[in-house]
C-alpha cells in the first residue's frame, strides 16, 4: 500500500496540470484511509494483546503519519487518554 501510496503522490506532485489528476486524489485518500485503518487495527491489537509498548509505537506512528485521518484522530485521543 505504502508503495502505491507514493507512487500516486509523485505522480500528483509531477504532473500537478494532469486531465488525470481528479481522478488520482480520491484514489490517493483512499488508499491513505485504508492504511490508517489496518494500521490502527494492528496498534489495537497489540493493546488487547497486552503489548502497551508496542501499541503506543504504532498510535504515535498513526497520530504522526496519519493526522487528518480518522484513524489518525482516534490515535491522538488513545495517547491524550493515556497521558491522563
Amino acid at each position: 500500500g505504502r508503495k502505491v501510496h507514493a507512487r500516486f503522490a509523485e505522480f500528483v506532485r509531477r504532473y500537478p496540470d494532469s486531465e488525470y489528476r481528479s481522478e488520482v486524489a480520491p484514489h490517493l485518500y483512499e488508499l491513505l484511509q485504508a492504511m490508517a485503518v489496518s494500521e490502527y487495527r494492528l496498534a489495537m491489537q497489540a493493546i488487547e494483546a497486552g503489548d502497551l509498548q508496542t501499541g503506543e509505537a504504532r498510535m504515535r506512528y498513526i497520530a504522526r503519519h496519519y493526522a487528518h485521518t480518522e484513524s489518525g484522530r482516534n490515535a491522538n485521543q488513545w495517547l491524550d487518554r493515556l497521558a491522563e
